[in-house]
């Protein structure tokens, strides 16, 4: 079993108001990956073991570039790190992925805080967020990352060409690339470096269609409104009924102000209520249409990009229902006095978090 850093994993974090949607569709893109793996019936078992196969390759892969150094290196051991008189060793058995909910308006802090972007109109990472997969004991940690978190990362200009390191919010990294693979990379990249430079192995970013098309290939998620929520829309009274379909689920996943004492708290048991409601329905739409499963992973992928192949989307799908979810938030402070938000972590807190999750103490 994992050894937790004393003083740091006893304590839960509060899960933050950024990542309010991301969270919520990518637990129900991988609610529908399970009902897919399921119809995949003879083939099912094949694809498993080669998802398991990839993910142990791309973590290998990893480990071998870490750990090529020259002859003067000899003694170092970038695994094995101490703090507070203990040694610690990272977690190699570790498979960890970046989400990010992507915001493709043309309006963006990136335009107006950067010269030169890699592609007009890329967009940025708007919500990110870490999922971080221990199968061994069947355990999955996400950690939700401020989109205005303060970090140094390589920039570009619109040719491809450095223009260096450059202090900015996490968020804008992905603005110097394609709005696809290279965004994703170099947003991949990006947040690696923040966090103490952990590997990250895989990416998938989504806009907010997402949530809306696998929402309404379901038939809609019907649900009981907890709170009254009428200044969100006015079908939503307290007690009432209501089939979301559409904006309605964006409206309802999100919505925080206003909402009954405006607290990010209040909004996750509404997204928990909502997830449970989808995947009840999503259950009940297979039962009616057994083609549904293929539908969903088109629309999935028609509002996505990934590096994340089909047979690794199975396994993930075949233990998702097994792995014990944990939530995070990196400790800090906001800092809105110019004209852009900065996050700040504590420093402190933040390496005690790195070290919780993805190291094992040796002492």
């Amino acid at each position: 079993m994992r050894k937790k850093v004393k003083n740091c994993g006893d304590k839960p974090f509060e899960f933050s108001v950024f990542a309010r949607k991301t969270v919520v569709v990518f637990l129900c893109l991988f609610a529908a990956l399970v009902i897919l793996a399921g119809a995949l019936i003879g083939a099912f078992f094949a694809l498993r073991t080669a998802g398991k196969r990839s993910f142990d390759d791309r973590r290998q892969e990893q480990i071998n570039a870490e750990t090529q150094y020259s002859p003067d290196e000899e003694a170092y051991d970038k695994f094995s790190v101490s703090y507070e008189g203990k040694t610690y060793r990272y977690n190699q058995k570790l498979t960890t992925f970046i989400v990010m909910g992507i915001d493709g308006s043309k309006s963006t802090d990136a335009e107006d805080q950067i010269e030169h972007i890699g592609v007009a109109g890329a967009g940025q990472a708007d919500a990110i967020m870490l999922l971080v997969l221990d199968e061994e004991n069947l355990t999955a940690d996400i950690i939700a990352v401020d989109r205005n978190s303060m970090s140094y990362f390589e920039a570009y200009d619109s040719d491809g060409a450095s223009l260096g390191a450059l202090e900015s919010q996490l968020a804008i990294s992905y603005a110097y690339g394609d709005g696809a693979h290279s965004s994703c990379k170099m947003t991949l990249n990006a947040v690696s470096d923040f966090m103490y430079g952990i590997p990250i192995h895989a990416y998938y970013s989504m806009k907010r269609q997402a949530l809306r098309d696998i929402n309404d290939a379901v038939g809609g998620v019907t649900l009981t409104i907890p709170v009254d929520m009428t200044r969100v829309h006015k079908s939503f009274v307290e007690g009432a009924t209501v089939t979301l379909t559409g904006k309605l689920a964006d409206k309802f996943v999100g919505a925080r102000q206003g909402v009954g004492d405006g607290s990010n708290e209040g909004r996750i048991s509404r997204q928990q209520l909502y997830l449970k409601a989808f995947i009840s329905s999503a259950i009940e739409a297979v039962k009616k249409d057994w083609s549904l499963p293929k539908e969903l992973y088109e629309k999935i992928a028609d509002n996505s990009c990934t590096d994340i192949t089909f047979d690794e989307m199975v396994y993930l799908a075949d233990i998702v229902t097994r792995l014990d979810f944990s939530f995070h938030t990196i400790p800090g402070k906001t800092d809105t006095d110019g004209r852009y938000a900065e996050f700040r972590p504590d420093p402190e807190g933040f390496y005690k978090l790195i070290l919780d999750i993805f190291y094992i103490c040796e002492d």
